[in-house]
């Protein structure tokens, strides 16, 4: 069954929005970099010509910065307090 679906030497993945504001999901595959890079300065290309514009990535598991205390210590670790822990089943410490 793989042999009729053989892997791709590489891979390109990218997110446009239209001007009528539709977001597309694009893949290219190819048998190398070089073939892939080729294809998706053409791609490129095409977006600039057709008013396309590129989506920023949505990074799914960063981690969200931190708020902090100042002037207190956590009363566990010493470290510095965040504001607020977790959901909203945690009570900030920063209230006590």
């Amino acid at each position: 069954m793989t042999d009729n679906f053989p892997e791709a030497g590489a891979i390109a993945f990218t997110t446009i929005r239209t001007p009528e504001n539709f977001t597309w999901n694009v893949t290219m595959r190819d048998v190398d970099g070089e073939s892939i890079a080729k294809r998706m300065i053409g791609f490129q290309v095409y977006c600039k010509k057709n008013n396309w514009t590129p989506v920023e990535p949505k990074s799914f598991g960063a981690k969200k910065e931190l708020d902090y205390v100042e002037g207190k210590k956590c009363p566990k670790c010493g470290g510095r307090l965040v504001k607020k822990v977790s959901s909203k089943f945690t009570k900030s410490l920063a209230d006590n």
